[in-house]
């Protein structure tokens, strides 16, 4: 209904905005007047009567007059104000710290003014609050948001290359495609974000959280996300080569076909994780807990600190792909005596993980 009411009163804004100001001002006075008279139509008898009315009304008018020229110049103040930001925006152009262009931003932020393919590359942004600002396809290359927020933010194809985003809250956000190379995301909420597609290579998400994000097909090659929580997030397609994954919460995490070459899982919670054809070769799992994790065609040829303890507590251990030799002990009898691995397993798995070193 309210849309509905919107829609019919679009063209008597857009001709209230277009008409001339002494137009709208005259109509509003005529209205009012006419008004008066009516009402007053008992004490009019003669022009003069009507003129005697209409001067007592005279401050009324005159305050109506007024109202109606506050409304109607409110677009253009607002204009005003957005070009004095835009001002402020372009003089600070390679300035790295510059609080006329601080406010200007999040004055434009709040005003729901888009900042698509802004180029504010090292620039001062740290504590900055952008909630859901428009800087898809923004140029922020090296810039500094320590402790910003950039909740529900647009920021799909930005360059963030090498930017100092530590500490930020990220809830929400719409990362996809975004260039986050060697940045720092230490700390960084990232819950819900959408980071699909997104090149994290090398970037810093150490304690981060990343519960709940879409990281599918996101390039993480050298990443280090040591203690970071990504429990129910996607890396489907993710490639995550040599990237250091210890001590992380990977609980219930679709990694599904990502491939983990080389990287380190050791100490890692891969609880009820779904492995389904995700690559594992040469990746060190020392300590990694799997318990009810789907291994089915996941492929561990080389892994390194990966014991047949370890997998059996997952399912469909079966159908995965290990090293030649690795699951002939699978049919010994069940009396035989665990190995000195297994037994430093089930250890290591019955005592609480430190995750703050």
């Amino acid at each position: 209904m309210k849309e509905r009411f919107a829609r019919r009163m679009h063209p008597v804004i857009d001709w209230f905005i277009s008409s001339p100001t002494w137009l709208i001002v005259s109509l509003a006075v005529a209205f009012l007047a006419a008004l008066d008279l009516w009402i007053s139509s008992d004490r009019v008898h003669s022009i003069r009567d009507a003129i005697s009315v209409l001067l007592d009304r005279a401050e009324a008018m005159g305050i109506l007059a007024a109202v109606v020229v506050f409304i109607k110049e409110a677009p253009l103040r607002i204009a005003t104000k957005h070009y004095e930001a835009w001002r402020a925006i372009d003089a600070a152009h390679g300035i790295k710290t510059s609080y006329a262009r601080y406010h200007a931003f999040e004055d434009l932020c709040k005003a729901g003014v888009s900042l698509k393919g802004l180029d504010v590359s090292g620039a001062d942004f740290n504590s900055i609050n952008l909630h859901k600002v428009d800087l898809s396809s923004a140029n922020l290359r090296e810039a500094q948001f320590q402790g910003a927020i950039l909740s529900q933010a647009n920021l799909s194809k930005a360059d963030l290359s090498g930017a100092d985003l530590l500490n930020v809250d990220f809830r929400g956000a719409d990362l996809r495609g975004a260039d986050l190379r060697g940045a720092n995301l230490n700390g960084a909420n990232m819950n819900g974000a959408n980071l699909s597609g997104a090149n994290l290579g090398n970037a810093n998400l150490k304690i981060a959280d990343l519960r709940f994000a879409n990281l599918r097909g996101a390039n993480l090659k050298g990443a280090s996300l040591r203690g970071a929580n990504l429990q129910g997030a996607s890396l489907y397609l993710a490639d995550m080569t040599q990237a250091n994954l210890s001590k992380t919460d990977m609980t219930q995490t679709d990694l599904s076909q990502a491939t983990f070459r080389g990287s380190n899982l050791s100490m890692a919670h891969l609880n009820q994780a779904c492995f389904h054809r995700a690559i594992l070769v040469e990746a060190d799992l020392w300590g990694a807990v799997l318990e009810e994790a789907d291994l089915d065609g996941a492929n561990f040829k080389s892994a390194q600190g990966l014991t047949l303890a370890q997998v059996k507590t997952a399912i469909n251990w079966e159908q995965a792909v290990y090293e030649d030799g690795f699951l002939t002990e699978s049919n010994a009898p069940s009396t035989s005596e665990p190995s000195l691995t297994d037994l430093l397993y089930k250890k290591l798995t019955n005592d609480n993980f430190n995750f703050d070193s």
